[in-house]
């Protein structure tokens, strides 16, 4: 694929260095020359200095030919006006942009963008994403990251396994065995920082963070499974009233999904918005690490904190500090990549990367050939895949056994007729099966190939 992106901040190049290590041509767009000039020695993607809603600019970097442009720099008024030129002048398939204002973003305000207004193809907001992952985790306590797919019928889950992980030297086998009940298929293993795949005979080690397809219907008993029996939370406090704080508040008390919210903001006016936006939501001005503000907060009657505010480092200290109090979950955003497994290590649940959920939100609309939709895990090192096969004539009928798939990529399951299916070799594939596959990023191409109507790699 031919790629323009515009916006050379952290998502941007992030963005860019992981399509160009798939071989798709990227152009990347900022109007920062020192930027552009860094870019072009450290990635292998092209570099072109101006303003990407500049006509001239988009046609230096290839607009003709391009297949998608992905507007991603820090004003939505620019993502929006670079989508527009994009479409009215190079006539660009695909247009992917990020907003950020709630302003933009309200239902009644839906109609701006179609092909006769704005065309915008993919509105990404960073915000919203956000609030979406933790409202997703939130519902499955003990969870690091949950990840619908299928419209919400099946889960990929990670949990860690601590020392009260009832299958801790147990082998996938074993498990198997030992839950017959829960269709359940372990994909994939973290272990001291690296991806493993599984074979059956593998067994659960201390501090494994384990991923996991199951049934949307069976997804607390495979918790459960793990040794994660924690309740769900019925009193939050969030630390910051930023965009991700009000909009999670908002959501969680529109649908009744907690018996209370409160927020805790050090800035006086941002406090007073919030306010105004969420008169349900108790709202105290003040800074979340000093006790006094806490006590305000009702701190030691609280099950989770989340904790919001544009300090990574401030987000950790809250999470651990609140631990004293008997808070029993903790929540940090962290921008910074290298805190990431430090974190965990000091006892933050569950670790929120922006620019990790703002990336696999913009990777879900990429993939080609019969890949329904994708989903980044752990900053994009692996990505699970829904396949439709049906254009795929040559591998109906066919027993999994004897489909050979490319090195980096496995098996995680047949959804078929409501169920999943666990994919054993006998397991015959039909006209309409969705199949999942928990696979490398190296090896997205391939799979991507593997499923293109007509062509067959193997």
């Amino acid at each position: 694929m031919k790629i323009i992106i515009c916006g050379a901040g952290q998502v941007g190049t992030d963005i860019a260095k992981y399509l160009a290590e798939e071989e798709n041509a990227v152009t990347l767009i900022d109007s920062d020359e020192e930027v552009v000039d860094n870019i072009s020695e450290s990635i292998d993607v092209r570099a072109v200095y101006g303003h990407g809603s500049y006509p001239e600019i988009l046609e230096e970097a290839g607009a003709e030919n391009a297949d998608m442009i992905i507007a991603v720099t820090p004003s939505d008024e620019l993502n929006m006006v670079t989508s527009l030129v994009a479409n009215s002048i190079f006539h660009i398939p695909t247009k992917i942009a990020r907003i950020r204002s709630p302003e933009y973003l309200g239902r009644e305000w839906a109609d701006i963008y179609t092909s006769g207004n704005m065309p915008i193809d993919v509105i990404i907001s960073p915000e919203i994403e956000m609030a979406k992952a933790i409202e997703r985790n939130l519902s499955a306590p003990g969870a690091l990251e949950v990840i619908p797919l299928l419209n919400e019928q099946v889960y990929l889950l990670s949990v860690r396994c601590d020392e009260n992980c009832p299958v801790l030297r147990i082998s996938l086998r074993q498990i198997a065995s030992i839950f017959p009940d829960i269709a359940m298929s372990v994909t994939g293993i973290v272990r001291n920082g690296h991806l493993l795949f599984p074979s059956l005979e593998e067994h659960i080690q201390l501090n494994d963070e384990v991923y996991f397809l199951v049934k949307s219907s069976q997804v607390l008993r495979a918790l459960n499974a793990f040794g994660h029996e924690e309740r769900a939370a019925n009193h939050i406090v969030i630390f910051g009233a930023g965009r991700i704080g009000v909009y999670l508040a908002g959501q969680l008390e529109e649908k009744k999904l907690v018996d209370s919210v409160t927020i805790i903001e050090r800035d006086a006016h941002t406090a007073e918005k919030a306010s105004e936006a969420l008169p349900d939501v108790k709202i105290i001005h003040g800074d979340f690490l000093e006790a006094d503000i806490l006590e305000e907060a009702g701190i030691r009657n609280i099950e989770t904190s989340i904790a919001l505010s544009g300090e990574d480092e401030d987000n950790i200290l809250g999470s651990l500090l609140v631990r004293r109090y008997g808070v029993k979950q903790t929540f940090a955003m962290v921008d910074k990549v290298a805190y990431n497994n430090l974190v965990a290590n000091l006892g933050v649940d569950v670790v929120l990367d922006p620019k990790s959920i703002t990336i696999s939100s913009i990777i879900h609309h990429i993939r080609r050939g019969n890949i329904q939709s994708a989903y980044a895990i752990r900053g994009g090192i692996a990505e699970v895949l829904e396949v439709d096969i049906s254009a795929n004539a040559e591998y109906i009928g066919m027993p999994v056994e004897e489909m050979v798939l490319p090195k980096g990529a496995v098996w995680g399951g047949i959804f078929r007729d409501d169920n999943l299916l666990l994919p054993y070799g006998d397991t015959v594939l039909a006209s309409g099966d969705i199949l999942l596959f928990f696979v490398r990023h190296g090896a997205i191409k391939n799979v991507e190939k593997m499923f293109s109507a007509g062509f067959n790699l193997f």
